[in-house]
């Protein structure tokens, strides 16, 4: 990144913001970086936390932002929204066809039984389910109720189906 401080071809605010909004997350995460506003302005808050954050991270601590200090800001920056964010989704389904039926072996059975005996842990009326990867009774049993409480008409899973289970499972397990 160029100097904000003295290079006059560039964009001194959006410039300046990005930073401000980079050190900002960094500060969230590492509380020895002053939170500072993002007002686009090099100010002596924004020079204070450019300050600490290269006193803290073993670079020439200047106040300045030069390449290698932009560069390690940014770096950081990533690495705070990495920690962030969710692991990422795994899908069940090779295609957008979803069909589970009583009888069936597979891996998103597994995933429909886990998803199953989560909520019906936390909702005893949801019937109990082995997990054991086979479309089994149990399974059958736990899949009609949440179709009759979903008002779902289907027989075995179908993409109504599994995505209402998905969709409940979310809300109650992960918060979505």
């Amino acid at each position: 990144m160029p100097n904000p401080q003295t290079d006059t071809n560039i964009n001194h605010t959006d410039n300046i913001s990005e930073l401000q909004k980079h050190l900002r997350e960094i500060s969230y995460r590492d509380e020895r970086i002053p939170i500072i506003a993002i007002d686009g302005i090099y100010s002596p808050q924004t020079t204070a936390s450019v300050e600490a954050f290269q006193q803290f991270y073993g670079l020439p601590v200047t106040g300045e932002v030069n390449r290698a200090t932009w560069d390690e800001i940014f770096r950081v920056y990533l690495e705070s929204l990495e920690l962030k964010r969710f692991p990422l989704c795994i899908y069940a389904f090779s295609s957008p066809t979803v069909s589970l039926n009583p009888g069936d072996s597979s891996d998103a059975v597994y995933f429909l039984q886990i998803m199953l005996s989560s909520l019906s842990n936390i909702f005893p009326n949801i019937p109990d389910v082995d997990i054991n990867g086979r479309y089994d009774n149990k399974t059958q049993a736990a899949v009609r109720f949440m179709q009759d409480v979903t008002q779902i008409n289907a027989n075995g899973v179908n993409k109504d189906t599994w995505n209402a289970i998905v969709r409940i499972y979310n809300t109650y397990m992960v918060g979505d």
